[in-house]
């Protein structure tokens, strides 16, 4: 069946957990499994809420994107991210 389809959230923090180090837009669309203009969608928001900075085409999470991942990595900590059969 393959991989369930991830949401917007799912997307973008793959995308920052990528730019931990500074790592060029092809190297996040390879280890991200996107279509460019899916990347370019997102890391766009990321960009305009200053999550991700771009420079000469490579990206690195700035110090808002690192808080986005400390807060979802508590949130999935204690709260189930997919739903669960009851």
């Amino acid at each position: 069946m393959g991989r369930d389809r991830r949401d917007d959230l799912e997307i973008r923090v793959e995308i920052l957990n990528a730019a931990k180090d500074r790592i060029s837009k092809a190297d996040i669309v390879k280890r991200t499994k996107l279509r460019y203009p899916k990347f370019y969608k997102h890391a766009n928001y990321l960009i305009t809420i200053e999550a991700l900075e771009e420079t000469d085409g490579f990206y690195k999470i700035r110090d808002k994107g690192k808080e986005i991942l400390k807060r979802y990595e508590k949130l999935m900590e204690i709260l189930p991210y997919k739903e669960i059969n009851l």
